[in-house]
This record gives C-alpha cells, structure tokens and sequence, in this order.
C-alpha cells in the first residue's frame, strides 16, 4: 500500500518547515518530485502557517508514472487535508522538460524541493532548478547521502561550480542550500550535464557487475 506520509523524517521535515518560516518574502515553492503528496501537504500546512494570507502560488514537477493511479491518490491526499490540487501548477512531464518551460516563462522560486529520482543522470536535471532561486532563496535536496551517490555527487558538483550558494545545514539526509546572488546562466553547461550522464550509465554497469559477481 501505498503511504501517504511524507517520505522526509520527522527531524527534516521540522528542518524544512523552519526554512520556509524564515523566508523573509515567500512568492513562488517548487517540489521536484511528489509521489503521494506527502511533503506536499506539509509544506502547505507552512506556508498557511506563515503570518498574513497564503499568497504563494505552488508548482510540482512529477510524471506521475511512480506508481499505479499516482496522480488519483495524490489528488485524494491533498484533499484530505483540506487543500486543492486545483490551487497547484502541475509540469507533468520529465524534470528537463519542466525545466525548459520553466525557464521560458521566465518563473522564479522562492523555495525549490528536490526529491526525486536519486540517479546521477537524474540529478544533474533537478539541480538546474537552482538557478531559478529567487536571490535568498532556499534549495533542499532529500537524499543527500552516501546512501545514494547520485544526488550527493549531482550536488556537490553544482555546488562548487557556483559560489553564490552557501549551505545552510544537514538535517538526516535534508540538505539546504541558500543563494546568496544572481546565478551566471544555468549554473550546469550541457557538455557537463552529458558527461555526467555517461558517468552515471558507468556507475549503474558497476553495480550491475558486482551483483552479478560473486563475493569470494
């Protein structure tokens, strides 16, 4: 069965709800990746419990091809808890291609969750989504851990690539980031982005290899 909690623990959902309550201005959220909605909910429940009316608008970047009857279940989840699925700005496709139209509109965040796919090729897309932080925005990334090489390598390449992003903390495998000044492009050239890519191809071969390999 499929749950409908958030997938974050209850020390990094505290962590996240604390960010989105220290945003001076809050205009625009992004979550890249929502499976059931659970985050989802939560970071509604902060941003109706921030001081004056709920003004931000919402968007989410899911294919909504995770599990069977995704997009019904996620629906039913929002409207459980007393919110809309109405009220929120679906990119229903691939994070790259969200990405691009993103950008086309020329739309800014003011917090932008990653949480998605954990694979290097995956990451290294749901990273650019960084660049359009709002300056003082914040970036979370879920699954920043050893436990998952993909999202800590697609991270900390970006990361040291620009500068103007400080990290804030680790809370469990929570990582927020803050952007401190205007990104240079993109802040991920496309040569990158298809080494990474090619890097990530190797990486599920070596693991596919040592599974097929017996331990002597």
């Amino acid at each position: 069965m499929t749950s409908l909690e958030s997938e974050l623990r209850p020390d990094e959902l505290k962590a996240l709800k604390a960010c989105i309550q220290s945003l001076e201005e809050c205009h625009h959220i992004a979550e890249i990746g929502t499976a059931a909605g659970g985050t989802l909910v939560e970071l509604l429940k902060s941003l109706k419990a921030r001081p004056g009316p709920m003004n931000a608008s919402v968007s989410v970047v899911d294919t909504f091809g995770y599990f069977q009857d995704q997009y019904q279940i996620w629906c039913r989840n929002l409207g459980q808890n007393g919110f809309s699925p109405g009220n929120i700005r679906i990119y229903q496709c691939d994070s790259q291609r969200a990405f691009e139209q993103a950008v086309g509109k020329k739309v800014s965040f003011s917090l932008v969750l990653v949480d998605a796919g954990h694979k290097l090729k995956d990451v290294i897309r749901d990273v650019r989504w960084l660049s359009l932080l709002e300056v003082n925005g914040v970036g979370a990334f879920h699954d920043y851990s050893g436990r998952f090489p993909g999202v800590k390598i697609a991270v900390d390449t970006y990361l040291k690539r620009n500068p103007e992003f400080e990290r804030l903390g680790l809370t469990g495998s929570l990582l927020l980031v803050r952007k401190k000044s205007v990104t240079n492009g993109y802040g991920m050239p496309n040569w990158l982005i298809a080494w990474m890519t090619f890097r990530s191809l190797l990486m599920q071969w070596g693991s596919s290899l040592r599974k097929r390999i017996p331990c002597r």
